[in-house]
C-alpha cells in the first residue's frame, strides 16, 4: 500500500456526478493513446484531511504522433479549479509537471472527465473501448459479498464485507475482492446494522459498495476512487495478478471463508437481548471472519 501526503488546497465545489439525474452506467473510451499507465493491480491512499476534494480527471498530453491524441488519468486537488495533479503510477504518485503559460485547468479534458464522473455503479457498468476502428467491450459488475449467505448470517446483521467486483472482457470473467484497511470506522458499516453501530468496534476492512465509488477508465484499466483510496486494476486481471497484488483476493477465497465459517453455538440472540449483547455477538463474528481474510492475504489461498 502506498501513501500520498501533501497539503490540501482550500476550496471545493460539488462534483457534477452528484446530479443523479445525469447518472449513467456506460462510457465510451476514445481511441486515444493513454500514457502513465499502471498495468499491475495497485492502490494508493490520499492521506490528507480534505481528501474528498480530490478528483479523478483526464490530462491532455502532447501526442506521440500528429495523428493521435494522448491522455493520462490523474488525481487533481480540485476539479473545477485544479492547481496540482498527480500521475497514478509507480510506488509514489508523481506530480504532473507544470507547462509554462498554460494553467492546469486548460490541460484537463473536460468532456471525457465529466463523462467518467457521471458513471455510477447502480447496475452493471459497460466500458466501450474504441481501438483501431474496432470496438471492445468490458463489463464491470459489483455485488454484495453476502448475496448468497444472508440466511446463514441472519443472526449477525452487522457483518460488513466489501462488495465483489466481477470484471468481464470477451468470454472471460474474473471476480475479486479489494481488502483495504478501514480508515473511517463510523461510516464503514453495512446499512443492515442499523442502530447497532454505536460504539461498535469497526471491521478491519473498508466497506466498499458500488454506488459510493467513482471511476476513470482507459483502454487497459479501470481506476476506482473509494473514499481516500485510489485503486487501479487492469482489465486482463487474472489469478496471477491477484496473487501479486497487496490488496486483492479472488472470490473463491472469500466464499471459502464464508462457507466454512462456523457460527457460535449461542449465536441465536434472543428477541429480548440487549443492544450490548447483540453488539458482542456481531463483534465476535466480524473479527473471526476478518482474521480468516487476513490469513488468506498472507498465505495467498494456501490454508494452514
Amino acid at each position: 500500500m502506498f501513501c500520498l501526503t501533501f497539503t490540501p488546497v482550500a476550496g471545493f465545489s460539488e462534483p457534477a456526478a452528484n446530479n443523479l439525474a445525469l447518472a449513467r452506467t456506460a462510457i465510451d473510451i476514445p481511441d486515444y493513446v493513454f500514457d502513465h499507465e499502471e498495468l499491475r493491480a495497485s492502490s494508493w491512499r490520499i492521506d490528507v484531511v480534505n481528501a474528498t476534494s480530490y478528483s479523478l480527471a483526464y490530462l491532455i498530453l502532447e501526442p506521440h504522433q500528429s495523428s493521435s491524441q494522448s491522455r493520462a488519468v490523474v488525481l487533481v486537488d480540485n476539479f473545477e479549479h485544479p492547481q496540482k495533479a498527480f500521475f497514478l503510477t509507480g510506488s509514489k504518485l508523481a506530480p504532473v509537471p507544470e507547462v509554462r503559460g498554460k494553467p492546469l485547468s486548460e490541460r484537463i479534458d473536460r468532456a471525457l472527465s465529466d463523462s467518467a464522473r457521471l458513471v455510477f455503479a447502480s447496475g452493471p457498468l459497460t466500458i466501450n473501448i474504441q481501438e483501431s476502428k474496432q470496438e471492445q467491450q468490458v463489463t464491470l459488475r459489483i455485488y454484495p459479498a453476502l448475496r448468497d449467505y444472508y440466511e446463514k448470517f441472519e443472526d449477525a446483521p452487522c457483518l460488513t464485507l466489501p462488495d465483489i467486483f466481477a470484471l468481464s472482457r470477451g468470454t472471460q470473467t474474473v471476480e475479486f475482492v479489494a481488502l483495504l484497511k478501514n480508515e473511517k470506522p463510523k461510516l464503514d458499516f453495512d446499512p443492515r446494522c442499523g442502530k447497532f453501530t454505536n460504539n461498535l468496534v469497526p471491521p478491519t476492512y473498508s466497506y466498499i459498495t458500488g454506488p459510493r465509488l467513482r471511476f476513470a477508465f482507459t483502454k487497459k484499466r479501470v481506476v476506482i476512487r473509494h473514499k481516500n483510496y485510489i485503486l487501479s486494476v487492469p482489465y486482463d486481471v487474472n489469478d496471477d495478478v491477484i496473487k501479486q497484488s497487496s490488496f486483492l483476493i479472488n472470490v473463491h477465497q472469500l466464499q471459502s471463508v464464508l462457507t466454512e465459517f462456523q457460527l457460535p453455538q449461542n449465536s441465536n440472540v434472543a428477541p429480548d437481548a440487549t443492544d450490548d449483547q447483540i453488539k458482542k455477538e456481531a463483534f465476535a463474528v466480524q473479527r473471526r471472519i476478518d482474521e480468516e481474510l487476513t490469513e488468506n492475504m498472507k498465505t495467498r489461498g494456501v490454508r494452514r
